[in-house]
């Protein structure tokens, strides 16, 4: 092993880790404006993340079916 370097593996816990820390607090930032924004005009706004809506796919070409729902 003299003159060889060896490669280790760090395994740390995600909960001790900081690096999301600026990634949570920039979201934080980010609702807060977005929430006193609304409290402004009136209004309730949730700020929970929401999933992508469906897609269309009709030959290779893509489509977004947006706010249509037809129940």
């Amino acid at each position: 092993i003299d003159h060889r370097i060896i490669r280790k593996k760090i395994h740390v816990r995600v909960e001790q880790s900081r690096c999301a820390e600026e990634f949570n607090l920039r979201k934080k930032k980010k609702n807060d404006e977005l929430k006193d924004a609304a409290k402004v005009r009136g209004e309730t706004i949730s700020t929970k993340r929401q999933p992508k809506g469906p897609k269309l796919r009709i030959h290779g070409r893509r489509y977004d079916l947006g706010d249509c729902h037809t129940h």
